[in-house]
């Protein structure tokens, strides 16, 4: 896959309402480790109802977005120094509430799920909807923005892993196999995998995007049948995969 080049289109709006509904959270070194004295270092009021899930910039570490019932994808600035957060903007167009939220690795754009099965993109130099992606046909749980170019993929209830090319709105593959709802997926940080992982079947599998099929998979633990799989992460420095699992352990 090569770089694309992003589009915008329909615009979003600046926030208006009052939030109700309160983020918190630690940036920096201080809140990475118990031992080190985690301390809270931001916490505001982010939404009129419940929020259900929340993204942090991989870039500058100081952008945030927040989702959930309200059906917006809200976008905060966070300032050192300053416990709260300024709202940048106020994002509409979903018909369902908000389930998952990823930046892109520029953080220019933003990528919203839904209860409803839709994936949006947004424009985020803007506050522009560039794109809305419909294909699954349940609750989107995860996404994830590719490293290069216009991609992303997303998982869903529906038991898909499907990866979208931004610019020709369309689903360009679809990864069915995993016997339940898809909760976590990661790009590998070439951009030539894709690892996923559910918790009704316990497995975690790695799909090859340029071939177009499952690489293997594998139980989060070979010994138990029943730890599950819930989060995934790649090191961005190298081929390891990171596991947190239902039997309280992390694994790599």
């Amino acid at each position: 896959m090569q770089p694309r080049c992003r589009q915008a289109g329909q615009p979003g709006s600046r926030a208006s309402h009052k939030p109700r509904r309160t983020v918190a959270g630690g940036v920096g070194a201080r809140a990475a480790h118990p031992a080190m004295g985690a301390a809270k270092l931001h916490e505001w009021v982010a939404s009129p109802a419940v929020v259900t899930c929340v993204a942090l910039g991989p870039r500058s570490h100081q952008v945030l977005a927040s989702g959930g019932e309200d059906k917006r994808a809200n976008v905060w600035r966070l300032r050192p120094g300053d416990p709260g957060a300024q709202n940048v903007w106020s994002l509409g167009g979903n018909s369902s509430p908000i389930s998952c939220l990823c930046f892109d690795d520029a953080e220019n754009t933003l990528v919203s799920g839904a209860q409803g099965g839709s994936v949006r993109l947004y424009d985020l130099t803007e506050g522009r909807c560039a794109r809305a992606l419909n294909g699954h046909r349940n609750e989107v749980l995860c996404c994830h923005t590719h490293p290069f170019g216009d991609f992303l993929a997303s998982g869903g209830a529906d038991e898909a892993v499907r990866v979208w090319d931004a610019r020709k709105k369309s689903c360009i593959q679809t990864y069915k196999g995993h016997g339940g709802e898809v909760d976590s997926l990661k790009f590998s940080p070439d951009g030539r995998w894709i690892a996923s992982a559910s918790r009704r079947d316990g497995l975690v599998r790695l799909w090859d995007l340029t071939a177009g099929k499952l690489l293997r998979s594998f139980a989060a633990n070979e010994k138990s049948g029943t730890c599950r799989a819930t989060k995934l992460e790649f090191s961005p420095f190298e081929f390891v995969l990171a596991a947190a699992c239902s039997d309280r352990r992390a694994r790599l």
